[in-house]
């Protein structure tokens, strides 16, 4: 990743926590990473974890960000969010969700529960 892609990826990640911020969400925990791969932003909303991935692209991109997610990037997320509930809450029995945040140019999507942790079966 060259310097440019990962500041444009830092101002992302800014512009989807403040969106979020001013959504009543809170912050848990950024960049969290583990063996299995990084998780954008940890948020609380009310009594749900919510693991956010953050997808940007230029306006003039071909794909919009929100269906750039891979299922290999899907199940990198709910490994590590896993990984993450056994290591801070000792259990995988916590109310969690997966939302999205794609940021086309200007324009911010948010997408909850964008996939779940049942679609780990299916890859």
């Amino acid at each position: 990743m060259t310097y440019k892609q990962h500041e444009i990826g830092r101002q992302g990640e800014a512009t989807a926590l403040q969106f979020l911020l001013q959504k009543k969400l809170r912050l848990i925990k950024q960049n969290y990473a583990c063996k299995f791969g990084e998780i954008d932003l940890i948020m609380q909303h009310q009594n749900q974890l919510v693991f956010v991935e953050v997808r940007q692209r230029k306006s003039q991109a071909k794909v919009s960000s929100a269906i750039s997610i891979t299922p290999a990037k899907k199940r990198r997320l709910i490994n590590s969010a896993f990984c993450y509930l056994q290591q801070h809450y000792h259990t995988d029995q916590v109310g969690c969700r997966f939302d999205v945040i794609a940021i086309d140019g200007i324009e911010v999507h948010w997408y909850c529960n964008a996939f779940t942790l049942d679609e780990l079966n299916q890859y």
